[in-house]
């Protein structure tokens, strides 16, 4: 059993302010960050770093090597680059800037220095949100595996917590347990605002529970029948949910998890797994939910998301190279918006986060987001030869990467705050490389 009392004492601090930091972003930071949610999770990040600097912080972030090391660092200087004073002389002449000038030369302020972001204050946003997400990354590569595993049972017993408020949201039809006032009233979605969100973080709990539970070991340990057991919870909150992303992404974390699971097992398995399977498919779509969700799949075509990336083709062929500044996009598109297209509701992102990047950071952006692929490609490959006895782990954050970057092409996961723990334990699994390694660990 893997608990508080096996965690090296040196670590205990530290994993505290973890858990701390990770119950902080995922009960606060579901929704549009107000100001005092802002301030207790930056209030949480102090404190750990506070506790990082003495818990041997510096040390894992050497060990990482040098392409984790630019990503980590690029992914807090690229915005803090963008709200840095420039003189006249160069930001009046930076691409789109010409409406910023014309309304501050009405004020008497175009000739003050100003930074390169159009929303400095949504960029100050991003700089210390990011300053959040790093400092929780690095921290939990300072980790032992002991350590580790104790926080992954927080962020899933997190998640668990969130599916049951969802389940008294959608009972009340919305009316209870309403965390925010802007959300998807009447489905499933927990501490978040967007259904989609919770949906995924649904679905990443999936090959978390798969380690907790040792679902992968079958052969060894029987049929994980806990992991079945949550398995077909997790199957019908997503459905509540009402998310077709959710529905893709849990599908596609089941068939992973069933890949690695059932490799080289006995016929009996597979057989019994697919009639499991078929039973359960037939008693989900025997719910009415269930052909609620289904229906939206006719509708894709008709998604207000590719109106929104076709509205926003002139921002990007402005702002490609330098970016409008992190965090912006809100306001800049209701500026350029079709008036043909306005409707009483608002567009807060652009539900493609890389799309979205390419406008807010330009071309160092992109090249951010292409590094981060390929430092998590190599490191991943590294951590699979060099520790075999964590497979298992490494395969899970493997699967949540990529539901990551997945549901980024349609959505924006990355921009809430409660998603953090989750991607920050992936990453850190598949960057880890502390060099006195604790393999020896009863996950039961």
């Amino acid at each position: 059993m893997v608990n508080w009392f096996r965690i090296p004492a040196g670590e205990r601090l530290l994993t505290g302010a973890i858990i701390l930091q990770v119950v902080g972003l995922m009960f606060a930071g579901g929704g549009l960050t107000g100001p005092i949610a802002t301030v207790v999770i930056a209030m949480l990040t102090m404190v750990l770093l506070g506790s990082g600097i003495f818990g041997g912080l510096g040390v894992a972030v050497r060990d990482a090597g040098l392409g984790v090391q630019i990503v980590l660092a690029g992914l807090i200087v690229l915005p803090l680059l963008q709200i840095v004073p420039l003189p006249p002389a160069i930001w009046q002449h930076l691409p789109g800037q010409s409406l910023r000038v014309s309304a501050y030369a009405l004020v008497g302020v175009a000739d003050r220095w100003q930074p390169l972001s159009l929303t400095p204050l949504d960029t100050q946003y991003t700089v210390l949100m990011a300053i959040a997400f790093v400092t929780l990354v690095t921290a939990m590569m300072t980790l032992s595996r002991e350590a580790l595993l104790v926080v992954l049972r927080v962020i899933l017993a997190m998640i668990v917590l969130g599916m049951l408020v969802g389940v008294v949201q959608v009972a009340s039809g919305g009316s209870a347990l309403r965390m925010h006032v802007r959300a998807d009233h009447g489905a499933l979605i927990g501490f978040f605002t967007n259904k989609n969100h919770m949906a995924l973080a649904l679905a990443a709990s999936l090959p978390m529970a798969a380690v907790v539970t040792n679902a992968y070991d079958i052969r060894r340990r029987g049929i994980p029948w806990s992991f079945v057991g949550y398995l077909a919870i997790v199957v019908v909150a997503v459905v509540m949910t009402n998310s077709r992303a959710g529905v893709m992404m849990a599908t596609l974390a089941i068939l992973l998890i069933a890949i690695r699971a059932l490799r080289d097992q006995p016929r009996r398995y597979l057989v019994g797994g697919l009639v499991l399977s078929v039973a359960l498919v037939g008693f989900l779509l025997s719910l009415p939910a269930v052909n609620a969700v289904f229906d939206r799949f006719n509708s894709v075509g008709e998604d207000l998301r590719w109106r929104f990336a076709e509205q926003s083709v002139p921002l990007l062929k402005t702002y490609w190279l330098y970016g409008s500044g992190s965090g912006s996009f809100l306001r800049l598109y209701a500026v350029n918006e079709n008036l043909l297209w306005v409707k009483p509701t608002f567009v807060n992102n652009l539900h493609d986060d890389f799309y979205q990047v390419a406008i807010e950071q330009g071309v160092a952006g992109v090249l951010l987001m292409l590094l981060t692929s390929v430092v998590l490609v190599i490191g991943g490959l590294a951590a699979w030869r060099a520790r075999p006895q964590d497979r298992d782990l490494l395969y899970s954050a493997a699967i949540i990467v990529l539901l990551f970057a997945l549901h980024s092409i349609v959505d924006y996961p990355l921009r809430r705050p409660a998603t953090f723990p989750i991607l920050a334990f992936a990453f850190a699994m598949l960057w880890y490389r502390r060099r006195q390694y604790r393999a020896s660990v009863d996950l039961r």
